[in-house]
């Protein structure tokens, strides 16, 4: 769970960023020339890969039997239910940033690479003052305030998965505790 847990903070810090950048570029009392020296966040992490081959096994080989709580048996057996829940609606992000990076890579000009320079270097272009002139022809537009908006909408969703895991998982693990502890395993 720490990883999914490390992985709904970077979540939780990108929805805020992106909802703080979303009023910002849509505050009419705000100037074009302000809004685009703005940093426009991305969406970056990991996804939760999970492992649940010792559940599975349990409920393949019909050892879910041998545990006497039947709310156990039945977070036991929900379990893979709630974890391929997540990871349907994970695979949903992924092409919602890639579409993002897709408009805005046709409204910036992102240049070649050069040999040998290092990463913040490699665009000829990946200078502050260039970039944000290239802002000026999409950071008013409806369709670039959207972007930000599904990749918002998609944070949220995946926030109360999460939330609804964490709940399932530490009930699971406060029962099993209570299952081992009740047969002195």
């Amino acid at each position: 769970m720490n990883e999914l847990s490390l992985i709904q903070t970077n979540r939780v810090r990108n929805d805020s960023l992106l909802r703080d950048y979303l009023n910002q570029i849509t505050n009419s009392d705000i100037d074009l020339e302000d809004k685009i020296k703005l940093n426009i966040p991305g969406v970056y992490g990991a996804q939760w890969s999970t492992k649940s081959a010792v559940l599975n096994g349990i409920i393949n080989s019909g050892g879910l039997d041998k545990f006497q709580n039947d709310s156990l048996k039945i977070l036991i057996s929900n379990w893979t239910i709630l974890v391929n829940k997540w990871e349907k609606r994970e695979s949903y992000l992924h092409p919602i940033v890639l579409n993002q990076r897709e408009y805005l890579s046709n409204k910036s000009f992102r240049g070649i690479p050069k040999k040998g320079e290092f990463w913040n270097n490699y665009f000829p272009n990946h200078n502050k003052s260039q970039i944000i002139a290239q802002r000026r022809n999409f950071v008013n537009k409806l369709e670039f305030h959207n972007h930000i908006a599904n990749l918002i909408a998609e944070l949220w969703i995946q926030q109360s998965f999460y939330n609804e895991i964490e709940l399932e998982y530490n009930k699971l693990m406060r029962l099993l505790d209570k299952e081992m502890k009740s047969r002195n395993l």
